[in-house]
């Protein structure tokens, strides 16, 4: 069975519950934020056709081709993707909880998901 993008969507939601518990930890809240991008970023990929190899621009224009303003997110959760791969200052809650929010409506416009709750990751 081929990988489901949208894991990536439940293990970030998942890995956020589990934040507080564990206190803020940079490692874990910038895995969250790649996660949630990559979720919305191969789940785009198979809906446009479009592919990643070479970089990730023309899947999200192929995306804003489609809805720009869901286009605009995936472009806007790259540049959290970046911060929290790439830089050195530290991500907030803020940037986890828009990396999150942004995944999970550029999911639902896909219609890849019908439940992203993540009740029962990893019981």
């Amino acid at each position: 069975m081929p990988f489901n993008p949208t894991a990536f969507y439940e293990f970030s939601s998942w890995l956020n519950a589990k934040l507080p518990d564990t206190g803020f930890q940079q490692s874990v809240a910038r895995t969250i934020i790649s996660r949630a991008y990559y979720a919305a970023l191969l789940s785009s990929s198979d809906v446009t056709g479009a592919r990643t190899l070479g970089g990730h621009d023309g899947v999200i224009n192929a995306l804003k081709s489609k809805n720009s303003m869901t286009g605009n997110k995936l472009y806007a959760l790259k540049v959290l993707r970046q911060k929290a791969d790439y830089e050195k200052p530290d991500v907030t809650r803020l940037d986890i909880n828009k990396a999150l929010r942004d995944s999970k409506s550029i999911l639902k416009y896909l219609h890849k998901t019908t439940d992203l709750t993540q009740s029962n990751y990893l019981n």
